[in-house]
């Protein structure tokens, strides 16, 4: 590379720095994203249809049937576990696919915070590796409380 004086400089590497930051980056945006069109997707298919695929379908508020509430959100409402939401999936219900955007995002984070403890570790860096795998750790425990508590 010439500077404006016309003299060669030699090209300086980028920092590693740069790498993991660049790294974290992209996963954190392709999670936002990938999750963006899986929810988008799902959103579009209960919209042309009308069916969210799961019980719900049958309720109609013009016959005095009654609106779907948040205190009203059983298994047979939404998909609520991992097979139930790829079984979904896989049948192209809207509420699976949402579901399963949703789940991408919540994910996206905690794979963040993976990928940096294992650069930490590569890099050597021991306060560093300590403390995100302590977040990792802090994130996994919470979903297995979330899932205990209900």
């Amino acid at each position: 590379m010439k500077t404006d004086s016309g003299e060669k400089r030699a090209e300086i590497p980028p920092p590693k720095g740069n790498l993991f930051s660049a790294a974290l980056s992209v996963v954190l945006r392709a999670g936002v994203i990938l999750s963006a069109i899986v929810i988008s997707l799902g959103l579009c298919l209960f919209l042309v249809t009308g069916k969210s695929g799961y019980a719900y379908d049958d309720l109609n508020p013009n016959d005095g049937g009654r609106y779907m509430t948040l205190e009203n959100t059983s298994a047979e409402y939404f998909p609520s576990t991992p097979q139930k939401i790829w079984e979904g999936v896989l049948t192209l219900k809207p509420f699976a696919i949402i579901t399963l955007g949703l789940i991408f995002l919540i994910l996206t984070p905690v794979v963040n915070v993976a990928l940096a403890a294992l650069m930490f570790i590569r890099s050597r860096d021991l306060a560093f590796s300590l403390i995100s795998l302590f977040v990792l750790f802090v994130l996994v425990f919470s979903f297995f409380l979330g899932k205990a508590g209900g």
